[in-house]
């Protein structure tokens, strides 16, 4: 939804990223679930949180963080151990994949000893 809505906000959160002297890679611009969610729509929004694991799984050892653009989908990931709690087969990887959630505003607030108040 996000890069249809507002296209050039991955682009600028990387911008920010390299500016702070942090390297980024975007994986692949798949949906977290959280639409499906909202929608009642809960074996759909699993699918696609076993879909966005299984990407980031082959490098889970060499990322440090994952940053989320969109709060909506933030809270989502955050929220992997526990949808995921009843799925043996993914249920310590969503929790190891949402233990590396950062949210983009707290890791360049501790970059660049900042205060931010976020927008409700």
């Amino acid at each position: 939804v996000q890069s249809t809505v507002t296209p050039g906000v991955v682009t600028a959160l990387q911008q920010l990223l390299k500016f702070h002297g942090l390297a980024s890679e975007v994986l692949a611009e798949e949906c977290c679930g959280a639409l499906d969610l909202h929608l009642s729509a809960h074996d759909r929004a699993r699918q696609r949180m076993r879909s966005l694991i299984d990407l980031a799984w082959p490098h889970i050892d060499q990322i440090e963080a994952i940053v989320s653009s969109a709060t909506g989908c933030a809270v989502t990931l955050e929220e992997y151990p526990r949808l995921l709690a009843d799925d043996p087969a993914y249920r310590d990887r969503a929790a190891r994949f949402a233990a590396l959630l950062r949210d983009p505003v707290d890791l360049l607030s501790d970059l660049a000893n900042t205060t931010m108040s976020p927008p409700c």
